[in-house]
């Protein structure tokens, strides 16, 4: 940087100088500037010996490689200082020594390596290094990495230096939940509503962790513990982000430090299927036939038998436990014939058991589902479908203290990617799919299984016969 007859910087006047890391030198002796990033010396106008010692940039933040699958790694990303060093031999020539503190604490990308000893430098003669720099250890505390530049003059021994700082910090991110089918502690991949933790070393005020979200519904976000919409909060403990709802949400996270900004890398998934992990035969609510554990309906009626799911929100490689999920009601038909159009259920309404969403628990397990009709289907004619249309959506969790079912969705709420008093939806609509063949056979598919019953009360499930007749017969 060169400058003309007044600095800028202090107000000096007659000598050009040196402007580095903000500061000037002192004595103003050399005349120094920077172009593309290499620094130059010429001469000292007063006949000295000068060295001069300052890095680029007060700190590096850093986070070590990390793992979002199994075998899937991201190699480490850091953020980088340049430690300039420029000395003067004066009229008389010097030797130049450069020790550092702690520099461990970085890895050395390019230029020399220190420490330096006794590099001769002529009468009337310069040097200059540019030594490039990564994180590779936290600091213990701030500007705990140090280096010094001495030049002791050939004539007199006399001495002249020149000290500078930096601070190492490290970022450390984990998720508070673990996913299913996921190992990875430090992964980066996660789901909507998920909760981040963030890792800071050294643990400083001065470190500031900070984000603006177009997800305005963020659930226990506190200045103390957590932060993820428009709040800023210093790194002096452990925080938690919550991410956002939706993954059309663009929510850069900021990590400053003195001069320095860092911003981690985060992918955001959105439930994308349900998973079915084991189907049975279900007990009817109403109407029902029983004799120790067996029930069915009375023999000779048309009816189903209930298909009884255990269902998870997908992918699991990530937690949705900050999430709640509920079947939409939807008003749209989609099939309705035969004997099946004077059912009462037409539609997937909330009188017919949607539109209560559930938190989603341990594992990504969503709830245990139940389809069928009740009550028996009188008046039968052979021939019948009833395809119901049910959308999935979610919404955020509202707390975290019950298991208890949350706020309903209503059939007038449509769906809306950036309306969050609204779910967001999965891109597939499932299908519950009832149908009576011409012998009166009872077919219900929910969520890739089937089950079916005969008026004679034979129930096969997935193909597999649990029932050949009637249990009381």
């Amino acid at each position: 940087m060169r400058t003309k007859d007044r600095c800028r910087n202090c107000g000096r006047q007659r000598y050009r100088h040196v402007v580095m890391a903000r500061r000037c030198v002192p004595s103003h002796p050399i005349e120094q500037f920077v172009l593309d990033g290499k620094s130059e010396m010429s001469h000292d106008p007063l006949g000295r010996n000068v060295v001069v010692a300052a890095f680029t940039k007060s700190a590096v933040i850093f986070e070590d490689a990390y793992e979002n699958l199994p075998g899937q790694w991201v190699g480490k990303r850091s953020k980088r200082t340049r430690l300039n060093l420029v000395a003067h031999g004066g009229p008389n020539g010097a030797a130049l020594s450069v020790s550092a503190t702690n520099l461990g604490k970085l890895s050395h990308i390019s230029g020399p390596g220190l420490p330096l000893a006794s590099v001769a430098l002529p009468a009337n003669t310069s040097v200059s290094y540019a030594i490039v720099y990564e994180g590779s250890e936290a600091s213990g505390a701030a500007d705990d990495i140090s280096v010094t530049a001495t030049l002791t003059e050939n004539v007199t021994g006399s001495l002249s230096s020149d000290s500078c700082s930096a601070t190492s910090v490290r970022l450390e991110m984990s998720p508070v939940w673990a996913a299913p089918e996921n190992p990875c502690t430090n992964r980066h991949v996660y789901g909507v509503g998920e909760k981040v933790r963030f890792n800071v070393q050294p643990q400083l005020s001065s470190v500031v962790l900070s984000t603006v979200k177009q997800d305005t519904q963020d659930a226990e976000t506190s200045e103390y513990e957590l932060f993820g919409t428009n709040v800023t909060v210093d790194a002096s403990v452990k925080r938690i982000y919550t991410c956002p709802i939706s993954a059309n949400y663009s929510s850069p996270i900021k990590v400053n430090f003195g001069d320095v900004e860092y911003s981690p890398l985060i992918s955001l998934v959105e439930p994308q299927e349900v998973i079915t992990r084991g189907a049975e035969w279900g007990v009817n609510k109403v109407d029902l036939f029983y004799e120790g554990n067996r029930r069915c309906w009375p023999s000779g009626s048309v009816g189903t038998a209930t298909l009884v799911t255990t269902n998870y929100i997908g992918p699991m490689t990530v937690s949705f436990r900050g999430i709640a999920v509920s079947e939409v009601p939807c008003n749209e038909e989609d099939t309705i014939t035969g004997c099946l159009t004077n059912v009462r259920w037409r539609t997937h309404t909330y009188e017919s058991g949607a539109g209560r969403a559930r938190p989603i628990r341990e594992g990504n397990f969503w709830f245990v589902d139940s389809a069928g009709l009740t009550p028996t289907i009188v008046n039968w004619e052979p021939g019948g479908e009833l395809v119901l249309k049910i959308p999935i959506g979610w919404h955020r969790r509202n707390s975290f203290d019950s298991d208890e079912w949350f706020p309903v969705f209503r059939p007038d709420y449509e769906f809306d990617d950036y309306d969050l008093s609204r779910p967001l939806k999965l891109n597939v609509v499932y299908r519950q799919r009832f149908l009576v063949d011409e012998d009166g056979v009872c077919r219900t598919d929910k969520f890739g299984h089937w089950i079916s019953r005969s008026r004679f009360c034979r129930v096969i499930l997935d193909g597999v016969q649990l029932q050949g007749s009637h249990p009381l017969w």
